[in-house]
């Protein structure tokens, strides 16, 4: 009887399991795009802030991204499916480099992702409380993924906050605020291009 018990629980926690992943993979697909403002927070491991910041950001799935942050740390990151621009307007420079999505921990590339294809590597927790629900997705492989943990929260069916936690612990929270999704968009805004006098900085 035990034994039949354990398994039927089992068998109850694996398909509520897949049943949160499929959720969260339903609910990020909806967006094709997502336009917003943002503030985030970065915390060290011992939750120190680290950092904080606002800005705005337009993302277009799958692979594309307009990261922008404003004073004092203006910076305005550009990303498509080929290369990265982290462009510092203080420093008048630009750096260049092809896009790698096994090394770039952002949120951007996060929510600009193909999560249908990243979900089969993640266990993922579904927990709704009134209008909000929550996902906690924690790697199945810790040793292959940038992360110990990610989350996602939606209110009223839009997507409201997210946050990653990397390995040494480090955790980056973002709130967004007034976003509209599926906007049309020209895919020639997720090309930098420098202004002249710009310093270009190559990363191969």
């Amino acid at each position: 009887m035990r034994l039949f018990t354990s398994l039927l629980l089992l068998a109850l926690s694996t398909q509520a399991l897949a049943d949160a992943s499929q959720n969260l993979t339903q609910q990020l697909q909806k967006m094709d795009s997502l336009q917003g403002d943002f503030a985030q927070t970065i915390t060290d491991n011992k939750g120190k802030t680290l950092q904080t910041t606002t800005g705005q950001f337009t993302i277009k799935r799958p692979g594309y991204f307009l990261w922008q942050t404003h004073s004092p740390n203006e910076q305005l990151v550009v990303g498509n499916p080929q290369k990265l621009w982290v462009y510092d307007p203080d420093l008048e420079q630009v750096r260049v480099r092809p896009q790698n999505t096994k090394t770039d921990n952002s949120p951007a590339r996060l929510l600009s992702g193909d999560f249908a294809s990243l979900a089969p590597q993640f266990e993922v927790k579904e927990n709704t409380q009134n209008k909000t629900d929550n996902f906690t997705l924690t790697p199945k492989n810790k040793d292959a993924e940038n992360f110990s943990q990610i989350q996602f929260g939606f209110e009223d069916g839009k997507l409201a906050t997210m946050s990653f936690v990397d390995k040494l612990g480090q955790q980056t929270a973002l709130s967004l605020k007034n976003t509209k999704s599926n906007l049309p968009l020209d895919i020639k805004i997720f090309t930098f291009e420098a202004k002249p006098g710009t310093d270009v900085i190559q990363n191969d």
